[in-house]
């Protein structure tokens, strides 16, 4: 791993330094260094791999803590409705009812249905246009964040 002196310098000036080549050019610098040197920052990386390890920390946090949450199961319709319970580990990670998305799979041939009511422990599905099958469905439930 590489870094530019440059701009760790903007953040963490304690972890640079400047420093001269006194070596003589072999050929691996175009510039001729003579016998002043060549001027060089260089970087502390020993120093530098604890503020790396605390910033991955806050990293993983900040990831974590974007993960949407899920919850999954089946239901039935009964003449066209049905309510689900959430399991309630799930309903305690909703930070925001109005991002919670519900999405359904019918296992059968009904009118269509839609989800309603939609709580922090719950929702009821509806078939459509007054429907009144007893089709069965799997749900998923998605709690996310807005970021």
């Amino acid at each position: 791993m590489g870094v530019i002196a440059d701009d760790v310098e903007k953040v963490f000036p304690e972890l640079t330094r400047d420093s001269k080549i006194l070596s003589k050019n072999e050929g691996k610098i175009n510039k001729p260094m003579g016998n002043e040197g060549l001027d060089v920052k260089t970087v502390n990386y020993v120093g530098l791999i604890p503020v790396m390890i605390e910033a991955i920390k806050e990293q993983q946090k900040e990831i974590e803590t974007k993960q949407p949450t899920q919850d999954v199961g089946s239901g039935q319709l009964v003449g066209g409705k049905a309510h689900i319970d959430m399991h309630s580990a799930f309903a305690q990670n909703i930070s925001d009812i109005n991002n919670v998305r519900v999405f359904i799979q019918l296992q059968g041939d009904c009118k269509g249905v839609y989800v309603t009511n939609i709580t922090s422990t719950g929702f009821d599905v509806v078939e459509l246009n007054g429907g009144t099958s007893d089709v069965k469905f799997f749900w998923q439930a998605i709690s996310g964040t807005t970021n």
